[in-house]
């Protein structure tokens, strides 16, 4: 094993994230701004997520407009944020988003 090998031992089960979208409050006169849309994925275990954003058409969300942020240990599991960057006029009108 090399210098920096993390070694988690557990008996907890394998368990599948809790998703939960991150929407902001927009009004009307800011279609022109960009807006931060959030997924936030709590309870899994153990530390591996990948996140993938795509529209009610499933096209994918561009990787350039998409973050993932470091998990972060909340008890015996895991938390995790993903977010995605992108013109307020999607917002207003419902372009839907899924994030899984």
């Amino acid at each position: 094993w090399g210098k920096g090998t993390t070694v988690t031992v557990s008996s907890a089960l394998p368990s599948a994230p809790n998703l939960f979208s991150l929407s902001p409050r927009l009004n009307s006169g800011v279609e022109d701004a960009p807006v931060a849309v959030g997924c936030l994925a709590k309870d899994f275990l153990p530390d591996s997520i990948n996140f993938s954003w795509t529209y009610q058409n499933q096209s994918a969300v561009s990787h350039t407009d998409l973050k993932i942020f470091p998990s972060q240990m909340s008890g015996p599991t895991y938390t995790a944020t993903s977010q995605v960057i992108l013109p307020a006029l999607d917002v207003l009108q419902d372009s839907y988003l899924v994030c899984k």
